[in-house]
Parts: C-alpha cells; sequence; structure tokens
C-alpha cells in the first residue's frame, strides 16, 4: 500500500521477490475501488498529494553527472512548486516509509533540514532531517524512560530512553536523518554516499550534542553508516511494519554528554546480546547479525567472560553441549566481532549463526569440527588449552 502505510511493499519487498523469483508474475490494479472513472476529485486528491510525483528524466550520462554534482542546503520556504513535485518525486520512489503525511510534516514543522544533491539545476537526491530537542521535564522524562509516556517528535530520546533503558538518553539534543534518497537511475555510481557523507557534515554544524538515524538492520546499511563514523547503540526488539525488519539504532556523538551515553549504551547492548540473539532477535538475518557484531567494541570484560577449558573440552573431548553451550555462544560471538570467520565456508558460518541464534543444533559432530577450525586459528593468545 501507499497512502498512510509507506511505500514498503514496491520499494523494499517486491525487488527482493524479483531477484528470488525470477519468472514473478506483477499484476497492477488499474480500475480504482473508489472513484467512478474521470472523477474530477480523485484528480484533485492525487494531485493535492503528489500520489503520482516522479523524479525528472535523466538525459545525461553518469560520468558527467558524477563529476558535476553539488550538495547544498534547500530553503522550503522558497522552493518553487516544479521543485517540489521533483523532490517529492525522489522520496516517493526512492523510501520505503514515504507517505503522504510527510507533506505536511516536511513543509510545515519546525526544525526540519533539506540537503539536496544537484546537478545544474536538477535535484537528483535529497536527505531530510529533523532537529529533536531535549525533552526538559523532568517528570516527562522519567515517564518517557519507565514507557508510561510518548514523544513521537523526539523518536531517537524516546528510543534510547525508553526502548533502551537510559534515562539521561532524554536530555541531550539530537539532529535525526529522517530520509536518504537518491535518484534510481543513480544507484551504484557511488553518489549516494557522497550525498550521505556530504549531507552529515552539514548536520555537524548544528548545535547539537549528536547527529541520529534508525533504519531498517541490513548488512550493507550498518556498514555504511560506520564509515561515517556511527556508532550502532540500539536494536529494537520487534520488527518495524513498514519494512518487516528490527530497526539499527546510530549515533554519531559530537559532545561529551554524548560519547558518555554512546559508551553505555553499547556496553548495555554487549551484555544483553546473548540473550537478545535466543529471543527478540532470534529472527536477525545472518549478514547483518556479523555487521552488528564487528561493529560493538570488544573490551576486557566481554574477552574473561569466555570459559576456555568448556570450548576447549567440548572441542576436543567429548563433554555435551548442554554443558558447555553458554561457553560456545560466548566464544561465537567473540570471534564474528573480531571479524574471523569470513575464511569459514558458508555453511559452516551458518552452523554458527544457528547455535549464536538459539536454534536446535542437528549435529553436535559437525558443530565440533567447527569449532575445532575455529580453535586452531582464531583462539586467543593464552587460552590455547
Amino acid at each position: 500500500g501507499y497512502e498512510g502505510s509507506g511505500n514498503g511493499f514496491l520499494v523494499r519487498a517486491l525487488p527482493r521477490l524479483r531477484r528470488l523469483r525470477p519468472a514473478l508474475q506483477v499484476y497492477e490494479l488499474k480500475t480504482s475501488w473508489r472513484w467512478t472513472e474521470g472523477c474530477p476529485l480523485e484528480a484533485l486528491s492525487r494531485s493535492a498529494l503528489l500520489l503520482d510525483a516522479k523524479p525528472v528524466e535523466l538525459n545525461c550520462e553518469r560520468e558527467e553527472i558524477v563529476r558535476g554534482a553539488q550538495v547544498e542546503r534547500v530553503d522550503r520556504e522558497g522552493v518553487q512548486e516544479h521543485t517540489f513535485k521533483e523532490i517529492y518525486g525522489l522520496l516517493r520512489v526512492g523510501h520505503y516509509k514515504t507517505k503522504p503525511s510527510d507533506l505536511e510534516t516536511f513543509l510545515d514543522a519546525a526544525g526540519i533540514i533539506w540537503l539536496g544533491m544537484k546537478y545544474q539545476q536538477t535535484y537528483i537526491g535529497i536527505t531530510i532531517s529533523g532537529i529533536e530537542e531535549p525533552v526538559e521535564d523532568l517528570r516527562k522524562a522519567q515517564e518517557l524512560w519507565l514507557g508510561r509516556c510518548q514523544v513521537p517528535q523526539n523518536l531517537t530520546a524516546q528510543t534510547l530512553s525508553r526502548d533502551a533503558g537510559l534515562l539521561d538518553a532524554s536530555r541531550l539534543r539530537y539532529v535525526r536523518m529522517m530520509r536518504w534518497c537518491l535518484h534510481p537511475d543513480l544507484r551504484g555510481s557511488g553518489l549516494g554516499e557522497r550525498l550521505l557523507r556530504e549531507s552529515l557534515r552539514h548536520l555537524k554544524t548544528e548545535a547539537v550534542d549528536a547527529v541520529a538515524a534508525h533504519f531498517g538492520a541490513t548488512a550493507w546499511l550498518i556498514k555504511l553508516w560506520r564509515r561515517q563514523g556511527a556508532e550502532v547503540v540500539f536494536v529494537s526488539h520487534g520488527c518495524d511494519p513498514s519494512s518487516g525488519q528490527h530497526s539499527v539504532s546510530v549515533l554519531i556523538p559530537l559532545s561529551a554528554r554524548a560519547q558518555r551515553l554512546t559508551k553505555l549504551l553499547q556496553q548495555k547492548l554487549v551484555g544483553e546480546l546473548l540473550e537478545l540473539l535466543s529471543g527478540p532477535l532470534a529472527d536477525l538475518e545472518g549478514d547483518a547479525l556479523k555487521e552488528l557484531l564487528v561493529s560493538l567494541p570488544i573490551g576486557p570484560d566481554s574477552e574473561d567472560s569466555i570459559s576456555a577449558s568448556d570450548v576447549w573440552g567440548f572441542a576436543w573431548g567429548a563433554r555435551g553441549l548442554t554443558h558447555c553451550r553458554h561457553a560456545l555462544r560466548r566464544m561465537i560471538c567473540r570471534v564474528l566481532r573480531c571479524g574471523r570467520t569470513n575464511w569459514l565456508p558458508k555453511r559452516d558460518e551458518q552452523i554458527l549463526l544457528s547455535l549464536l541464534h538459539g536454534k536446535p543444533v542437528l549435529s553436535e559432530d559437525k558443530l565440533r569440527a567447527v569449532v575445532r577450525k575455529l580453535l586452531s586459528t582464531s583462539m586467543p593468545e593464552g587460552q590455547e588449552g
């Protein structure tokens, strides 16, 4: 659907279905169930809500556009109607969460920042961000932390205080990137990352504690944001209805307060991760999980928590899985976070991920063989047995 529910099926689900099923047949409803044919009210509503907005057609070579593209701040107060349709066309076809109500938010809400990528006189990319003020009322901040109220206009504070569980998260000022869209004909050109990087450079000049973003937990997005200096601080326990995926929250801390908060949030996530992977994060995709683990810091506490004797006893002895499961999961978590499994065959890596997710182990012998491979190449110094 589109009206009110976002563009998730067309932008996210359908392309994936086409990759998985090349012979997929798609049927599109042409006859409206709501309007009679030619009804002027339908034309009015579609025009008012920009339901037919599309990006402009590009008539230049990609290489020429890549060389000449520039990022600039867009004055939303003075933007012309045809330019706004051009920009909204990028949002409509390029982001799965775009819905008609965004028109009011992006045009009228306070603190909204538009940064457009332009080639000559044509917009080919757009980021839309918003300033999120701190929750100054201490009582309201405590009610938010206790889960007794919501502050939808402060999504970052709400997520990190109510869901991640740190009260201080609601006392910081954030700028949150809400949309990041590139012309569909320019994907794969490197312009998308340039648009993100230059938009973040602009946003860092705002008087805020941190730049924030919340997006679907996909490996390439986590990796992309990490290249910009972002830190993963939270993963939602439920799946977003628009994307069908868990949401990842990232911060680029700009103040000492934000740096402390980031460190605390990551420590909390590391401490809870094994339990989460057996519960609400059990369906997290394997590639996204690997990228998440690589993104988290490794400190002496997490290293010391590995029981080398249990891991070694399972691999080269006859100790049962039930007695060693906890130590094995910690060991697997650590080697994944160090990126030490890239050389493993995919089937071996999948065995490790299944155990990490708390799924039944189909063959202890196969698991034992994979653990032996890991210990032969990845065992930390001083824990060889």
